[in-house]
């Protein structure tokens, strides 16, 4: 095994880089008003290593991000000040103005009226639309800024404008959407020809019945509707930030034209029929666990019982010669965060507004054949997000792996409801002295790298890393490395949206980059607003064990931790707080220089978790599952408590 050493492998490199640069994808700050700061040292030197870790963990305020529901709640500061569009495009968010408001989406019946508060970002959202060019015609499908998957629509017996499922689970033969024109010299809105859902060829077939009508607003029961006659309608930008920004696409990559992956029922699991919710998970569970998954979500009965569990695994390490990895506040607030997190629109194929985006977590407290102790914090996760994931404003998705080129292939623009069983070990099994200490494969020998996965020698802190999950966000969405497939980072391709989210071949979610890094827009899955207490927010767990938090940022230079150096696996520890990483910035030159990617573009990187894992996995049970960690929802062992294996009694 040869481990990094630039000087020796860049050669390789760039002809293996050179070689993959066309393959697909994926296989499987702030507020602008604060000033940011980079306090990384990593570098690319041999055989990088992290600092030592400590047997003990001190912390007790765990602060972590405001989910979007309650971001969607808040007051919009500064307010916004819309201004006239005279010209759109594809992809522009438009608001629709008549008279002194916008056309707004009820936000239960999806019904449309007009509004004329934008005071907060729920405001805002049901009053956004997107424009989205069909083919070559010269009229724009509106889908909802906040319902994505659907579209505007009219209903035939009041002609009242409404949504409609277009590209969610539940469309049929009676799914359909309205194409329209705007004349901006007039100030007229068309709804030029309708398109409906063809159940035979999953795809969208012009209605030749329908005639072409203005939109008009109608005084008598206030609400827009098609009408031969046209009200005065005028579009604005509402000046929220949603944008790819440059580190997100910093080669300024064009807009491919490649066709949407059509989902098919047989692929996607309706919240409704869905293993999480039934009584599944709990009558598969070990009796002595059952009563922190007896409810989904935010519940106080089983919060007790997950207490009540921490303790004793904290006692009987303690009685082991062992130790928690952190304390646990640590876990209690990363807990929390992820069971109150909930769909907030009609963003994800088979997903429920309302629904818990993660339903339980729990804790076992199993001992291995040789009665040592491996506890973990079970999380069973749909791996969705719970804000809209703006997957059609990617500039080159993933493809779908068909065809004899990327030219020839669909591409990826739909997230479905996933199904995972994470386990986070608790235990304080150490980190590694150097990049390869970890074993890469399981007890088969099946385990794979991202290097070796591309035949690469060439083994550092963005290689020596699973080829798809490193770890779980608080959103409960997994985190993937850095790097994609071909060893090129995924946002340097502009193969993620604004966020740093993507959806591969499977159309399941999973974050490459850090929105929060990258843009301004107050809505990421952590923002300046959640720097609350000593240290930055909580936002993750790697699959090592080790915490995940936010970046530094120097307008809290006061925050424990701020002056002591990141190392090279993004990672650090101080003042009490065990080692732990930290989402980080670093500038593009030092990617370029590892993997010779010839594009080099100068921007500057938003790194959520670099990829190789600095806690020790070689001793963690059940980790593997083939080449992957094992994540699968499925999974059937003691360590995620199932009533058939394990054993423990309290």
């Amino acid at each position: 095994m040869k481990y990094f050493d630039i000087k020796k492998t860049l050669v390789l490199f760039a002809v293996a880089m050179l070689i993959t640069l066309f393959a697909i994808s994926c296989t499987s700050s702030d507020d602008g008003t604060a000033t940011t700061t980079d306090n990384t040292t990593t570098t690319t030197t041999t055989d990088a290593t992290t600092t030592s870790g400590t047997t003990t963990d001190n912390q007790t305020s765990v602060s972590t991000p405001a989910n979007f529901a309650t971001i969607l709640a808040e007051t919009i500061s500064p307010a916004l000040s819309p201004t006239l569009k005279t010209s759109v495009a594809n992809l522009d968010r438009v608001l629709i103005k008549y008279s002194t408001s916008y056309l707004h989406l009820d936000n239960s019946t999806y019904a449309v009226g007009i509004n004329s508060t934008l005071s907060t970002y729920n405001d805002v959202f049901l009053k956004t639309f997107q424009l989205i060019s069909q083919s070559s015609e010269t009229c724009y499908r509106l889908d909802s800024e906040k319902h994505s998957n659907w579209s505007l629509d009219y209903n035939s017996s009041t002609m009242r404008l409404e949504l409609n499922d277009t590209f969610g689970y539940t469309r049929d033969a009676n799914s359909s959407y309205l194409c329209f024109v705007f004349d901006l010299t007039n100030n007229t809105m068309q709804a030029a020809k309708r398109y409906t859902f063809n159940t035979s060829s999953s795809a969208y077939a012009e209605d030749t019945s329908f005639s072409a009508k203005y939109i008009e607003y109608d005084t008598t029961n206030a609400y827009p509707k098609l009408s031969s006659t046209s009200s005065t309608i005028t579009l604005y930008d509402s000046g929220l930030d949603v944008a790819i920004p440059t580190g997100m696409n910093p080669s300024g990559a064009s807009m491919v034209t490649n066709t949407r992956v059509a989902w098919t029922s047989a692929s996607a699991t309706p919240y409704a029929s869905h293993n999480f919710n039934s009584t599944k998970l709990y009558s598969d569970t070990h009796a002595s666990y059952q009563a922190q998954v007896a409810a989904a979500g935010d519940n106080a009965s089983t919060a007790t019982a997950a207490a009540t569990m921490l303790t004793a695994i904290e006692t009987d390490l303690t009685a082991a010669g062992s130790s928690l990895r952190y304390t646990k506040a640590v876990y209690t607030a990363f807990r929390n965060a992820l069971l109150k997190t909930t769909l907030t629109g009609e963003t994800i194929v088979g997903g429920s507004v309302g629904q818990n985006t993660t339903p339980y977590v729990y804790y076992t407290n199993e001992k291995d054949a040789a009665g040592v102790m491996h506890p973990f914090m079970v999380i069973a996760s749909y791996s969705v997000q719970d804000r809209p994931n703006r997957l059609l404003d990617v500039t080159v998705p993933p493809g779908d792996g068909t065809g004899s080129g990327y030219a020839d292939q669909k591409v990826t623009r739909d997230a479905l409801l996933g199904q995972f069983l994470y386990k986070i070990p608790l235990k304080d099994y150490g980190e590694v002295s150097k990049v390869g200490d970890n074993t890469m494969t399981d007890s088969a020998g099946a385990g794979k790298t991202l290097a070796a996965d591309v035949g690469s020698t060439v083994y550092n802190v963005y290689s020596w890393t699973s080829i798809n999950t490193v770890g779980i966000a608080v959103d409960g969405v997994e985190i993937y490395p850095l790097f994609n497939n071909v060893l090129l980072a995924s946002v340097e391709k502009g193969e993620v949206t604004q966020s740093g989210i993507h959806v591969g071949q499977g159309m399941g979610l999973h974050w490459h980059g850090d929105g929060h890094s990258a843009n301004g827009n107050k809505m990421n899955i952590y923002n300046l607003r959640d720097y609350t207490g000593s240290h930055p927010p909580l936002i993750g767990f790697g699959n090592d064990g080790l915490a995940l938090y936010g970046k530094y940022e120097s307008a809290y230079s006061t925050m424990a931790g701020y002056s002591t150096a990141i190392d090279d696996f993004g990672g650090h520890e101080h003042d009490g707080y065990n080692y732990h990483y930290h989402a980080h910035t670093m500038e593009s030159s030092e990617l370029q220089a590892i993997s010779a990617y010839p594009g080099s573009a100068t921007y500057t990187v938003a790194v959520l978790m670099k990829g190789a894992w600095a806690g020790l996995i070689n001793d963690i049970p059940e980790f593997w599952n083939g080449d992957n960690p094992n994540t699968s929802g499925g999974q059937q062992n003691k360590y995620v408590g199932h009533k058939d294996y394990a054993s423990y009694t309290p």
